[in-house]
Formats: C-alpha cells, sequence, structure tokens
C-alpha cells in the first residue's frame, strides 16, 4: 500500500496530511512551523504510524520548500518535488478558492493519480 505525505510549504510554515491510496487519511491536515521541533514531532508521528511505501510530496515553491525537503532527504524519507505550474493544470477551476487543507488532499490526490 503506498501513502503520501503531501506538504503544501509556505514561507516559514506548511500545511500536512498523511494519507494512503485507499484515500484514508492518517494523518489530518495541520499547520507545522519550519523548525527542527516540528519536523521531529512530524517523524514521530509518522513513525508511530508506520506507514508502508511513503513518499513526501511537495510543490517547488522557490526556496521555501528547500529546509522541508533537506529535512525529510537528511531523515531517510523518499521525496519528490513536483513544479508547481503541474498542480495548477492539473487543478486549474473557474473557482480561485485558495485553502492550505484544500491543497494537501490536492497533492495526495495529484500523486496517487500520476
Amino acid at each position: 500500500m503506498k501513502t503520501v505525505l503531501s506538504v503544501d510549504v509556505a514561507k516559514n510554515k506548511s500545511m500536512i496530511m498523511l494519507m494512503n491510496n485507499d484515500g484514508e487519511i492518517l494523518i489530518d491536515t495541520k499547520e507545522i512551523k519550519h523548525n527542527l521541533g516540528e519536523f521531529e514531532k512530524v517523524k514521530e508521528e509518522i513513525e508511530e504510524i508506520n506507514p508502508e511505501n511513503l513518499t513526501v510530496f511537495m510543490e517547488s515553491t522557490g526556496t521555501y520548500h528547500l529546509p522541508v525537503e533537506r529535512y525529510f532527504k537528511e531523515n531517510g524519507f523518499n521525496t519528490l518535488v513536483i513544479n508547481s505550474l503541474t498542480t495548477k493544470n492539473n487543478f486549474d477551476t473557474i473557482r480561485k478558492t485558495k485553502t492550505d487543507k484544500k491543497d494537501c488532499y490536492r497533492l495526495a490526490k495529484l500523486f496517487f493519480v500520476n
């Protein structure tokens, strides 16, 4: 079973959500700050759940995603960064609503579709 930690990265903080390929949300969407303590808490939560075949998935956001990507890579997580134009092209809608919770969910869905 595949599992994805979708990360919607912003300046100094991110929204995260852990979902498996059955659509089951293992860690509900929540905000974390970009500091070692917050990253360690997320790592502990992931280790408690012990998901199979985990990938950390995020959009490229200039330089904002770099500390998040670095932390997860240095801690042995399979980490993928996608160009933000790819997600925009896959989820361009008439309504221009922007919510970080929806973005986490959309990232996770995009990971399983592609």
